[in-house]
C-alpha cells in the first residue's frame, strides 16, 4: 500500500506557498516513483507557479520551481 498526497492550492501571498515548498524539499528524497520502469510509471512531483488566471487578460503560469521524485 502507498500513501499519496495531491495538492492544488492557490494563495494570494507567497509565504504559505513557500512554507509548503520547504516541506516538499525536506521530504522529496523519501518519495518514491510508482511502478518505476513500467508503462504505468508515475513519478511524484511538486511545483510552485505564478498564476495569472485571475487577471484580464489572462496569461500562462510561470513555473518558479519544480521537484520530481527520484527513480
Amino acid at each position: 500500500m502507498l500513501y499519496r498526497i495531491r495538492l492544488d492550492l492557490a494563495f494570494s501571498d507567497i509565504d504559505p506557498a513557500d512554507d509548503i515548498i520547504d516541506k516538499v524539499k525536506d521530504h522529496i528524497a523519501e518519495a518514491i516513483t510508482i511502478n518505476p520502469g513500467e508503462k504505468t510509471e508515475e513519478p511524484g512531483f511538486a511545483s510552485l507557479e505564478q498564476c495569472y488566471h485571475d487577471e484580464d487578460p489572462t496569461s500562462e503560469c510561470v513555473i518558479l520551481c519544480s521537484f520530481v521524485t527520484p527513480l
